[in-house]
């Protein structure tokens, strides 16, 4: 049996957005082989090593993407706004217009920085990033992908009660 999942976090700052896992426990030297669909196409790279207890498989496009991005840049570019951040709840009426319970806190925002130079100040809460929610800092994370880097986003954020609008360009630590 084959299933589908989203949003492992593995390493610290690194995350992968999809995975398969299968119901079959892998062995060396099995994990970081393919997994072949029953059409013959290969469905991705198994691994026992991403997700403690269970095999997981890296999906075919996941692992093209990476390569092509490791060939033209070598290495994998992350995107960096230069702060500091704390998941918080937002207020019953935010909550309620935003559809979301939590925003991130900015703890701190580099002087100089993507942030500060898109004006975002220290105690903003950052709701919204390319108009994508951003609830945990596995949200922004996970948004903050290579693509992004050197890109001007749109964030929302909420300062004194009121929800403000900025643009950011995303930067490359």
């Amino acid at each position: 049996m084959v299933s589908a999942g989203q949003g492992v976090a593995h390493g610290r700052r690194r995350r992968i957005d999809r995975y398969l896992q299968t119901n079959v426990v892998m062995y060396p030297p099995a994990f970081r082989r393919a997994l072949v669909a029953a059409d013959g196409r290969i469905a991705g790279v198994n691994s026992s090593a991403l997700v403690r207890g269970a095999s997981v498989t890296i999906p075919a496009a996941t692992v093209q993407r990476v390569v092509e991005t490791l060939l033209a840049h070598g290495r994998m570019p992350r995107g960096y706004l230069g702060v500091g951040l704390q998941p918080v709840r937002l207020d019953a009426g935010l909550q309620e217009s935003l559809g979301q319970p939590t925003g991130l806190m900015l703890l701190s925002v580099e002087a100089n920085g993507p942030a500060a130079q898109g004006g975002l100040l220290q105690g903003d809460v950052l709701v919204t990033l390319d108009r994508a929610a951003v609830r945990q800092v596995d949200d922004l994370q996970a948004l903050l992908a290579g693509e992004r880097v050197g890109k001007a986003v749109t964030v929302r954020f909420v300062r004194a009660g009121a929800l403000h609008e900025a643009t950011v360009t995303v930067s490359q630590k």
